[in-house]
């Protein structure tokens, strides 16, 4: 954990960053490329209809870009909460 402290004025600030391990950020990524490949293989091998086909592919790509943009959002709302607290 990482410590930085910054002169405001007469106030320090202290910012605990929290940092991930290059362990975990590869096993994120992993399981994100096999979940998006397994929806992948299912929609294209599932014996239905090319419509039907193509309706699940269009709707699993939302549910990614859904997922990703509802992830930063919350980031963002959590790291605007804990700077608002200390700055209190």
């Amino acid at each position: 954990m990482n410590i930085v402290q910054k002169k405001e004025g007469m106030k320090m600030s202290t910012n605990n960053a929290v940092t991930n391990s290059s362990s975990w950020i590869m096993f994120t990524w992993i399981c994100f490329f096999i979940s998006i490949f397994s929806m992948a293989a299912a929609v294209l091998y599932m014996p239905m209809q090319s419509w039907l086909r193509a309706y699940l592919g269009l709707s699993a790509l939302f549910i990614v870009q859904s997922s990703i943009s509802l992830s930063k959002t919350l980031r963002d709302q959590a790291e605007q909460i804990s700077v608002s607290k200390r700055g209190n």
